[in-house]
């Protein structure tokens, strides 16, 4: 897989989908939306594509792609920034503890 297009049109809170694309080195093109788009720019997976733009800026961002001398990569080292499902737990722990909850 050279590109995954990662094209919710929903803000998400996370996507798995785009831990399993970081994790296996895949490149992305998401919409600027949500913690979705937030963190393909902090993690540097690929561009994002503002929503209002649509299919016209998804295809503008898949030309740019295209006419680079080199296809889009992820950048060294993301698999190491990605939280372990044990890190969401304790997370979620301390969340619970944090609203006496626990």
């Amino acid at each position: 897989i050279d590109l995954a297009l990662l094209l919710s049109v929903w803000p998400e809170t996370h996507a798995l989908v785009l831990d399993e694309c970081a994790a296996a080195g895949v490149p992305v093109v998401a919409f600027d939306l949500g913690a979705q788009g937030a963190r393909v720019r902090e993690l540097g997976l690929g561009p994002t594509v503002p929503p209002a733009l649509g299919a016209q800026g998804v295809a503008a961002a898949l030309t740019t792609l295209a006419s680079a001398p080199r296809g889009p990569a992820v950048p060294p080292g993301v698999r190491g920034r990605l939280a372990s499902p044990g890190d969401a737990a304790r997370a979620h722990v301390a969340l619970y503890g944090e609203l006496g909850l626990l």
